[in-house]
């Protein structure tokens, strides 16, 4: 019987295929070591035809290391670039920085705080009265999303310069805020076919 893939071992390096992996198994057990070298060289070219790409150049030392990869680091060869580190074949990313900031009103975001910085820079004018007032509706948005029992004018003037620090100072009632409602998503219902 015919064995399925999903019961063999998985591949170490899947993009070279069964055929290629079983071959690094056969290598590993022969005795002779040049034969075991002459056949590690025959498995290289074989890495190369399968990925090569039409005018470019490939890269030697790519292949030998994915064939120590490939068999675990526990074949006995001379590679013509020595055994790679197990580190340097497969390294470990780097630990992306994570940039905290204190921004206590989390659930405006970070885009309107920074809109909120660049809308108080501006000289004043009709633009900026404009700007402000987008900002304040936007903010109104947001606070009946995060909680609608909240969402009244004075917050959105208290907030606005709160994350202004001051720069924003509104009165109540300059602007007329419109209410918010927050629609549910209609439930799919399915199509009664005619038949």
């Amino acid at each position: 019987m015919i064995p399925y893939n999903t019961d063999l071992k998985k591949l170490v390096l899947p993009e070279y295929g069964r055929i290629v992996h079983d071959m690094v198994q056969i290598c590993k057990t022969l005795e002779d070591r040049d034969e075991r070298n002459r056949f590690a060289a025959a498995i290289v070219d074989t890495m190369k035809a399968m990925t090569q790409e039409k005018g470019k150049q490939n890269d030697d030392r790519k292949f030998w290391d994915h064939l120590y990869v490939i068999a675990e680091n526990d074949i006995d060869i001379d590679s013509p670039f020595g055994v790679p580190d197990a580190n340097a074949v497969n390294p470990r990313p780097g630990k992306i920085p994570y940039v905290s900031s204190d921004f206590g009103r989390r659930h405006y975001g970070k885009v309107l705080q920074k809109m909120v910085h660049e809308v108080a820079l501006m000289p004043n004018s009709e633009e900026k009265d404009a700007c402000v007032e987008l900002l304040a509706n936007h903010v109104k948005k947001l606070l009946t999303i995060n909680n609608a029992e909240y969402a009244n004018d004075e917050r959105v003037y208290a907030d606005l310069q709160a994350i202004s620090s001051g720069s924003i100072a509104l009165e109540e009632g300059i602007f007329d805020l419109p209410e918010y409602k927050e629609e549910k998503p209609a439930k799919n219902q399915k199509k009664k076919k005619n038949r």
